[in-house]
């Protein structure tokens, strides 16, 4: 893949989740995809990255992600972000605050033939909890 085709997907990754398009980025996902969250132990596979996501996605609504930049080569994709969301619903046992909170973040894509093999996401959590007023 060229450069501008691995960050193209990784873009694509987000604005398909952004869309309420669960099945579009989770297809992006290699069948044996590992995915490397914050405050998980070990790497998730496709599977419970998919639960994980699912979680996630009935917590939080109106989810707009902006790029600030990106970098990369023919296998890995590097995307800067800002991810606006609104909380709708208990998240892990923090009622619903109706917050719109912004969390800033990096995502590291392994790309191989047009499919994320590996993401490595890094955000700062104890500003996500501080917003939902949880920390």
């Amino acid at each position: 893949m060229t450069v501008a085709q691995n960050l193209s997907i990784s873009r694509q990754f987000y604005e398909e989740y952004d869309r309420g398009n669960r099945e579009g980025s989770q297809n992006l996902l290699a069948p044996d995809c590992l995915v490397h969250l914050p405050g998980e132990e070990k790497p998730l596979d496709r599977e419970a990255f998919t639960k994980a996501s699912a979680v996630f996605s009935e917590a939080f609504a109106e989810s707009r992600t902006s790029f600030e930049d990106q970098v990369g080569d023919e296998e890995i994709a590097v995307t800067r972000w800002v991810w606006e969301i609104t909380h709708v619903r208990p998240f892990h046992g923090i009622p619903a605050t109706g917050k719109r909170i912004s969390i800033k973040g990096v995502t590291i894509n392994q790309i191989v033939s047009g499919r994320i093999v590996e993401q490595w996401v890094y955000f700062d959590r104890l500003s996500f909890l501080q917003q939902l007023g949880a920390a």
